[in-house]
C-alpha cells in the first residue's frame, strides 16, 4: 500500500467511527462527491489543504491520519536519525 493510500484508508476508517458519509463530508466540506470520492479511494492524494479540512470537521488533529503509514525507502535510515540526533544533542 502507497502512502497517500495508507492515508486514504486512515481518513475512510475515522469518517466511519464518526458515521460520516463521503458524501455527507463532502457536502459539509463544499466539495464534490467525486473530488471526495478520488481522494477517499485513493486515486487522487489528499493534499495538505484537504487533510486540514477533513480534520477540522472530525475535529482530530491532521497527523492522527498518519497512523499506519509506512514510507520505506523515502525516510532516513535509523542510522542517519542516529547520527543526527547526536549532531543535534551537541
Amino acid at each position: 500500500m502507497s502512502p497517500h493510500e495508507a492515508v486514504a484508508a486512515e481518513v475512510r476508517a475515522q469518517l466511519a467511527r464518526k458515521r460520516l458519509s463521503g458524501v455527507r463530508a463532502a457536502r459539509a466540506l463544499g466539495w464534490t462527491q467525486n473530488y471526495i470520492s478520488r481522494r477517499l479511494t485513493g486515486t487522487v492524494p489528499f493534499d495538505v489543504a484537504d487533510l486540514v479540512a477533513v480534520a477540522d470537521l472530525l475535529e482530530v488533529p491532521v497527523d492522527s491520519f498518519f497512523a499506519g503509514v509506512r514510507c520505506p525507502g523515502i525516510l532516513p535510515s535509523p542510522q542517519y536519525r542516529a547520527s543526527a540526533a547526536v549532531r543535534w544533542a551537541a
